[in-house]
């Protein structure tokens, strides 16, 4: 029997659904507030193996990072953001720099409305001009080269515009997403800058850690949501972030709790209350169970906003903030005949797996980073694996609708037209260029072929061996980047898997 023609029906309708829940899921009585709903708390949990929270291997030591001091003023007469930007650029490449690059991704959105102003740049004195590469990278010629180990301060004024779209970058009925808003460097590897334009599929980000100190100007009334800690003041700093983004409405209610000593902030819209609530408890949930599996979350705050985004996609990350678009509001769910109780489980269902999946590139993205343009399967494979970690330790409610799949069915589906079939043979290797170029339809097999490949390993070790191999697996590349090659030696070195890693690609 052809297993591939046997299950592309079923596969076509679950590749879209796989697709919207990820980068693209509920408050406790105690913290969430009187009003809060309970009917759409889980019903039961299982409560994950009681394992040990350990703080994640510090392998950056004492090494300097570069740092952001911005203050920026939210316009949302002119759509517009003002920005005054000190970069403090340390150069950590081992060679001495004659240039930096930098990327401008606003400038991707110019036929929209929007894009980015530059006023002004300047480099410890003189005044300079960027130059552009290709599309959305930019070119900074130094006026005097930059020593290994050297540091430089380059101060930059410019106007970002803001374009009405549904976008992660965009504002829609009195919501500003400021995602990517930033002028931020490149990553230097190999000998040279990574020239990487933005394109509008899955995450086309690949940034080196940095520390952020940024001031937020709004209206007066006007809420803000925004990587790292707010100090009182409107200044929000983070440090050890590969990005900083900020949210805000002049409509945002906010739900607070705490877990594992983390502050857990849900801003939402007063019409979306009950979705609130469930991501809340979600959320709860998913840093108990991380936190156990992959270290402890570094950050005292984890905020998550109920945004519009881009179409297509209910969900995306950034450091310690993620945005969450469900399909439909759990509020929808109440109206009569709506839907049945089955499809209403599965609904919650699916919001779920979208908050999860985007915390857990937390740790996968944020912690352990890797080029998500060229190699988007490292962290989108791991955070749909993580889906399957969350639904074993915290089971649906039944009884789930006709069309939901078992996610865990799914993936040992994919793994046998793998392996028997030689489906998906390189699509592990394909850089958002090569979806763009081929099928961007398709490019949901990321996630699945990610996924599945971990959940055969884990098959092949069994799953006491691979939970002690992924947690150290975070520790090995904390901090860092980890490439396929490094992903393919780190794992041989757990266990033998040459034929399967072969099967997917990875030779």
């Amino acid at each position: 029997m052809n297993m591939k023609r046997v299950l592309s029906a079923a596969l076509a309708l679950i590749l879209i659904i796989c697709a919207l829940s990820g980068c693209g899921t509920p408050a406790d009585e105690n913290n969430a507030g009187a009003d809060s709903p309970q009917s759409d708390a889980p019903m039961e949990v299982q409560e994950p193996e009681n394992t040990v929270a350990s703080d994640i291997r510090d392998n950056l030591g004492d090494a300097p990072l570069s740092s952001f001091t911005v203050d920026v003023t939210l316009d949302p007469a002119s759509h517009s953001a003002s920005v005054s930007q000190t970069l403090n650029y340390v150069n950590s490449t081992g060679g001495t720099l004659d240039n930096i690059y930098l990327n401008i991704i606003p400038e991707y959105f110019a036929s929209q409305g929007g894009g980015t102003d530059v006023a002004s740049v300047t480099v410890e004195g003189p005044s300079l001009e960027l130059s552009q590469v290709k599309g959305t990278v930019y070119e900074l010629v130094l006026p005097n080269p930059l020593a290994s180990g050297g540091s430089i301060t380059i101060d930059m004024d410019y106007t970002v515009r803001i374009p009405n779209i549904e976008n992660r970058f965009g504002w829609q009925e009195g919501i500003y997403n400021l995602g990517n808003f930033l002028i931020t460097p490149s990553v230097w590897e190999n000998g040279q800058w990574a020239c990487q334009p933005y394109v509008d599929l899955g995450d086309a980000f690949y940034t080196d850690l940095a520390d952020y100190a940024v001031t937020i100007h709004v209206p007066d009334g006007w809420s803000v949501a925004a990587t790292g800690t707010a100090d009182g003041s409107g200044t929000y700093r983070a440090e050890r972030v590969r990005d900083f983004i900020f949210c805000a409405s002049d409509s945002f209610k906010t739900l607070e709790a705490e877990t594992d000593g983390i502050r857990v902030l849900v801003y939402y819209r007063d019409d979306m209350l009950v979705t609130a609530a469930r991501t809340m408890e979600t959320a709860k949930n998913a840093l108990t169970l991380f936190n156990k599996a992959f270290g402890k979350y570094p950050y005292p705050t984890l905020s998550l906003v109920l945004s519009g985004l881009t179409g297509g996609v209910s969900g995306t990350e950034y450091p310690s903030l993620v945005m969450v678009g469900p399909e439909i509001p759990l509020e929808a769910l109440d109206q009569p005949g709506f839907a049945t109780e089955g499809e209403q489980n599965s609904y919650r269902t699916e919001l779920d797996r979208t908050v999860v999946h985007e915390i857990a590139h937390q740790w996968f993205f944020g912690i352990v980073g890797n080029d998500q343009i060229r190699y988007p399967w490292l962290d989108e494979g791991i955070c749909r694996f993580s889906e399957l970690m969350y639904l074993d330790a915290y089971p649906p409610e039944e009884p789930q609708a006709e069309w939901t799949y078992s996610l865990e069915e799914l993936l040992a589906d994919y793994n046998t037209m793998v392996v028997e079939e030689g489906y998906g043979a390189g699509t592990l290797n394909r850089s958002l260029y090569d979806w763009i170029e081929s099928v961007p339809e398709d490019y949901g097999d990321v996630y699945t072929l990610g996924a599945s490949l971990l959940l055969a390993m884990r098959e092949l070790i069994g799953t006491d061996d691979f939970n002690s191999a992924l947690r150290q697996y975070v520790d090995e590349f904390a901090w860092g980047f980890v490439t396929p090659e490094g992903f393919r030696d780190y794992w041989n070195s757990v266990g033998d898997f040459t034929s399967l890693f072969e099967s997917y690609g990875l030779k």
